[in-house]
């Protein structure tokens, strides 16, 4: 089975925010592997054990920051 990658490895908040979704969801599965009384193997143990990357920007406030730079005029600029 082939992995497609579902973000641009280029786009830092898009990086960040997959990490956070994996390690969160390696967390429960710890969680849920204790409580059932399975064994959970190292992999998911360590990153389970990652401190979570910082949450980046809204794709909408990206987008906004950059018609600020010199684009169209937006709600904040028309007050």
């Amino acid at each position: 089975m082939t992995y497609r990658r579902t973000y641009d490895p280029a786009n830092r908040d898009q990086v960040f925010a997959t990490l956070r979704r994996e390690i969160l969801a390696a967390r429960l599965k710890v969680t849920l592997d204790e409580q059932l009384g399975r064994q959970t193997s190292p992999t998911v143990k360590r990153l389970a054990g990652m401190k979570l990357p910082p949450i980046g920007r809204p794709y909408w406030q990206a987008a906004d920051s950059q018609t600020d730079a010199g684009g169209p005029a937006t709600a904040r600029s028309r007050k």
